[in-house]
């Protein structure tokens, strides 16, 4: 394949406007072929959309396919304006430019999963084959540009593709969970979608007393069956309600230690910041969490807490995804089941 040189580490070639912008941050990339001789090219087949940003599309009277197309022909990305946010994408290698800093590990053939956000991916759709509403996923033809800088997983032989996609779409849930829980810590989970249960099992796993609620009936009972901490149906947009189950379960003085959010609507700010101690910790993962619905509402009512946002990056995050889905059979047929 014929490749252009000169590409910037971060992407910054691929910016159209604003110019100086970085990727995530532009309003429009470029997508066109040929790459770079530090980018890799991937045939792309299928795009995992972020739960807040797919249930924020499918809100509205366009057809989910209709609006996807739109946003990419504009932006060169699938970057909802609304939401902030896109997912990941899952496709075959074309091309592996040399001076990418994966060119010796990855190959052209490969099947690989994205490990950056479809909003700052460069992407060009030719069409869109199938909308699935279940999986919140998307089958298309077209294709997506890695930077130099960018991260892709390869899947493992022993993992179906839909499993690995969904997994690696929330890897950074678990990852993130691992490095902030400690053992003896009360850990609240808000949304027990599939986050939520990786949060809640690591958790688990880190040796924390751990809460859950989910406005689903069968996520808290997939919880309630499976793991040992306390869970209940609860719709995280009513702090009241949130903050009076906790403590009846807990003790004031035993109020959660870390509050973790991994909600996919908006306005659950104040229910991840009212039940958690003072001096506790609150980690939102919910891509619809507004900073200022958060930091005005802790001032407004007087919690001293560590207000967090939950980087989807943590190194290793990829193995320790496939870890957990390797050792814990129950949440891997729950994967399977539900993505494979």
């Amino acid at each position: 394949m014929n490749f252009r040189v000169g590409g910037h580490l971060l992407g910054l070639h691929r910016v159209q406007k604003p110019s100086g912008f970085l990727p995530q941050a532009a309003k429009c990339l470029d997508a066109s072929l040929p790459p770079y001789e530090n980018e890799i090219t991937v045939k792309v087949s299928m795009l995992q959309i972020d739960s807040a940003s797919f249930k924020n599309l499918q809100n509205k009277g366009t057809s989910i396919a209709t609006q996807i197309c739109d946003i990419v022909s504009k932006s060169g990305k699938m970057h909802n304006p609304e939401t902030n946010s896109g997912g990941v994408f899952l496709g075959n290698v074309s091309y592996v430019g040399s001076k990418h800093s994966l060119h010796q590990k990855i190959h052209e053939g490969d099947s690989v999963i994205s490990l950056v956000s479809l909003s700052l991916t460069p992407l060009h759709i030719e069409k869109v084959i199938e909308v699935d509403f279940d999986r919140e996923r998307v089958l298309i033809d077209g294709h997506a540009i890695i930077f130099e800088s960018g991260m892709i997983s390869l899947i493992p032989k022993n993992f179906k593709e839909g499993v690995a996609l969904a997994a690696l779409d929330i890897c950074g849930a678990p990852a993130q969970t691992k490095r902030l829980v400690k053992k003896g810590d009360t850990l609240l989970v808000l949304g027990l979608g599939k986050a939520g249960k990786t949060i809640a099992l690591q958790g688990e796993l880190n040796g924390a007393h751990v809460l859950g609620i989910d406005p689903d009936p069968e996520a808290v009972l997939w919880c309630q069956k499976n793991l040992k901490g306390t869970f209940e149906k609860l719709d995280a947009t009513n702090p009241v309600s949130v903050l009076e189950w906790v403590e009846s379960k807990n003790r004031r003085s035993l109020l959660p230690d870390i509050v973790i959010s991994a909600v996919n609507a908006p306005g659950c700010e104040i229910s991840a910041i009212l039940p958690v101690k003072q001096g506790g910790q609150v980690l939102f993962f919910g891509m619809n969490t507004s900073f200022g619905r958060a930091v005005l509402g802790a001032e407004g009512i007087g919690k001293d807490v560590t207000l967090l946002m939950g980087n989807g990056y943590v190194p290793g995050h990829a193995d320790l995804m496939f870890n957990l889905l390797q050792d814990h059979k129950v949440l891997r047929e729950w994967f399977e089941e539900k993505f494979g």
